[in-house]
C-alpha cells in the first residue's frame, strides 16, 4: 500500500534483541516528547466514532524500524543532527529507580547505549538515512 500522505513522516529506530517492554518504553518516550513545542507540524487529525474520539493521530506516517546494533543507532541520530532533521535519542541511562538518577546516569555516559531513536522531517531526506535498517518484525 502506498500512503499518499508522505512528504514528511516519523520514523523510529529501535535496536534489535532488547525486551519488548523497555523497546515500548523507549518508543512512548521518544514519541511524547518529539512534538514538543511545533506539535503542528505533524498535523494531528481527530479520529472520530459517532459518540467520541477515538484518538489524535499525525497525518504522516510513522515507520517502525530495527537496528542490529547501538552503533548504527547513534549514527543514524548524528546523521539526523547533522541534516538538521529533528531528532530524540533514548539510552539505557534514562533508565533508573529515579528522574535524578536517570539526568545523572546520563550526564556522565561517555559511550551510550541506544535503545531507540526517533526522527521527522522531509521522507526524501530520511530515506537515505534509514536504508541501513528493516522494518521491525514480530
Amino acid at each position: 500500500m502506498n500512503y499518499e500522505n508522505n512528504e514528511l513522516k516519523t520514523v523510529v529506530v529501535i535496536k534489535a534483541g532488547i525486551r519488548s517492554s523497555e523497546a515500548i518504553n523507549a518508543a512512548v518516550h521518544l514519541a511524547l516528547g518529539l512534538p514538543g513545542e511545533s506539535a503542528d507540524r505533524f498535523r494531528f487529525e481527530d479520529y472520530r466514532r459517532r459518540d467520541e474520539t477515538v484518538a489524535m493521530i499525525s497525518t504522516y506516517p510513522v515507520i517502525v524500524m530495527a537496528s542490529k546494533s547501538d552503533t548504527h543507532l547513534g549514527r543514524f541520530f548524528a546523521e539526523c543532527r547533522e541534516a538538521g532533521i529533528d531528532s530524540r535519542a533514548f539510552i539505557r541511562t534514562m533508565i533508573g529507580p529515579s528522574l535524578a538518577e536517570q539526568l545523572r546516569a546520563t550526564a556522565a555516559d561517555e559511550s551510550p547505549d541506544y535503545l531507540a531513536v526517533v526522527a521527522f522531517g522531509p521522507s526524501d531526506v530520511l530515506r537515505p538515512l534509514t536504508k541501513r535498517f528493516s522494518l521491525l518484525q514480530d
